[in-house]
């Protein structure tokens, strides 16, 4: 479930087509989130408003707050990977085709390559090694 789909308390930000957290964390990256996030919390912990059912709604918007972070902190966290994958993925094509060796993906399919040095793309769609045939 997203947690910008949901508002403890009213509906003023579900309304709006960007919300603030939404803002902060396209204008000032996670860093930014993780410091409105955490004013955010402190205010709705802090706040000593009436009766105890307004101090149950402050504990879960603070809690809902949380969960937004956490949202973004996973996309953040799949961005770095994403990222590191593909610099992963250019040094290996970098090195190897500076070598002369083939780039190949072997999957459960089989191997597919291209070697980038003008040989022809290849394909083998069973290979004996890998179905246990020698």
């Amino acid at each position: 479930m997203n947690a910008l789909n949901q508002q403890i308390g009213g509906d003023h930000y579900k309304t709006m087509k960007v919300q603030p957290l939404e803002a902060t964390y396209n204008n000032f990256g996670y860093q930014g989130l993780r410091a409105a996030v955490y004013c955010k919390v402190d205010k709705y912990l802090r706040r000593e408003k009436g009766a105890l059912e307004q101090q149950i709604e402050d504990i879960a918007k603070a809690r809902h707050v949380l969960e937004i972070q956490e949202e973004f902190a996973l996309r953040e966290l799949a961005k770095q990977q994403e990222t590191k994958s593909q610099a992963f993925k250019y040094a290996l094509d970098e090195t190897f085709n500076g070598l002369g060796i083939p780039v190949v993906d072997i999957t459960l399919e089989g191997i597919t390559g291209t070697d980038f040095r003008g040989m022809p793309e290849f394909e083998e769609t069973q290979p004996s090694y890998m179905w246990g045939k020698l």
